[in-house]
């Protein structure tokens, strides 16, 4: 496990954010070692900012993104971060956290959790994330969270109850490409599709590859 080479500009352009990847040293494919598991953390030191929607959609939006989607879901998260208590105190974020699927249960993303976690506690900070259904047990296991009853986690954010009522149909998926993410991976070129598996549980998003290599999932 270490930080993850090819993101060293990003680094250094906010040395704020730490890109953390595990890796198989026995196993070698096309791009190198084995990716296991990457994760985004990020030190806040003014605390978790508010988002602007607007600039957040930016000017050059592909056609197929449904930005309105976009816009409630970032509200979601807002509102749950402010009533976490994230918004303006000084925190480490766990962002993103990505796992193969061929390698599940092997400890990949317990080893980024902890990573993170033991740095936030020697900066006596909070740490925080927000949690899919597929991930929020490992999280329970990994983090110290308290009175979790299954929707909602007072020492950090989880998606179940991001959304009371199902989205349109339409809305089931949003296509986009992440160039920045397939560099960081190691790709050259890569489609990535946040796939709205289903409407009634809008915690569960997969995060495939369109070549040849499949089965990354956010948790």
């Amino acid at each position: 496990m270490g930080h993850d080479a090819s993101a060293e500009p990003l680094i250094q352009q906010k040395p704020n954010v730490h890109f953390v990847k595990v890796v198989d040293t026995d196993l070698v494919s096309s791009h190198g070692e084995e990716l296991v598991s990457w994760a985004k953390w990020i030190r806040y030191e003014d605390g978790f900012p508010y988002e602007d929607l607007d600039a957040c959609l930016g000017d050059d939006v592909p056609e197929q993104f449904n930005g309105a989607l976009f816009i409630d879901f970032v509200r979601a998260l807002d509102e749950n971060r402010r009533n976490a208590g994230i918004m303006g105190r000084p925190c480490w974020f766990l962002e993103y956290l990505f796992t193969r699927e061929k390698h599940f249960r092997r400890g990949g993303g317990k080893m980024l959790i902890d990573w993170g976690v033991e740095r936030a506690g020697e900066d006596r900070l909070p740490a925080y994330l927000d949690a899919s259904p597929m991930g929020y047990s490992l999280y329970l296991r990994s983090m110290a969270i308290g009175g979790a009853n299954g929707k909602y986690l007072p020492a950090g954010i989880d998606m179940y109850d991001l959304f009371p009522a199902p989205f349109p149909t339409d809305a089931k998926t949003i296509h986009l490409e992440i160039l920045s993410l397939a560099k960081l991976l190691q790709h050259d070129q890569v489609e990535l599709q946040y796939i709205y598996e289903n409407c009634r549980d809008p915690g569960i998003f997969q995060l495939d590859f369109a070549d040849e290599e499949q089965g990354i999932h956010l948790l």
